[in-house]
C-alpha cells in the first residue's frame, strides 16, 4: 500500500487520532482558517484558539482568505476535511522542509481551486 506522506506525517495522524478518541480539547471553541500562499500557489488551512497561530503562517508568505469561529467541532470538521483530500489522493503541498509547523494541512492550488471554508464544512455536513 502506497504511503500518503511521510513518518513524521503519520505520527502527527496518530497523534490527532489519539486526541480524538480521548477528546483532548475536540470540543473547544476554535476558528477555522483558510489561507493562501502565492509564491507556492496553495491553500493552507486549519484550526487555532487564538489569532496567532495565523500570524505564525503569515509570516511564511500566507495570507488569510478567511476565518470563521467555531464554538464546537472545528477539530471534527478540520480532520473530515483531512481524511477527504486523503481518500481522493490529494496530497499535501508542502513538506516538513517547506513548512515546519501545519504543512500536513495544505492543499495545492490545482488540485483545490478556491478553498473556502463554506466548502469544509459543507463536506463535513454531507458525511
Amino acid at each position: 500500500r502506497k504511503k500518503f506522506c511521510s513518518k513524521s506525517c503519520t505520527k502527527s495522524e496518530s497523534w490527532y487520532r489519539h486526541s480524538l478518541r480521548h477528546n483532548y480539547h475536540a470540543y473547544q471553541p476554535r476558528y477555522i482558517y483558510v489561507m493562501y500562499n502565492k509564491k507556492y500557489d496553495c491553500y493552507k488551512y486549519g484550526i487555532a484558539s487564538h489569532k496567532s497561530r495565523m500570524k505564525k503562517h503569515k509570516k511564511h508568505g500566507f495570507k488569510l482568505i478567511d476565518k470563521r469561529f467555531y464554538p464546537k467541532n472545528a477539530l471534527f470538521i478540520e480532520q473530515h476535511f483531512k481524511k477527504y483530500l486523503y481518500k481522493r489522493g490529494v496530497k499535501p503541498a508542502l513538506n516538513k522542509d517547506t513548512l515546519e509547523d501545519g504543512w500536513t494541512e495544505t492543499v495545492s492550488a490545482k488540485d483545490i481551486p478556491n478553498l473556502t471554508i463554506n466548502m469544509i464544512s459543507k463536506i463535513y455536513k454531507e458525511k
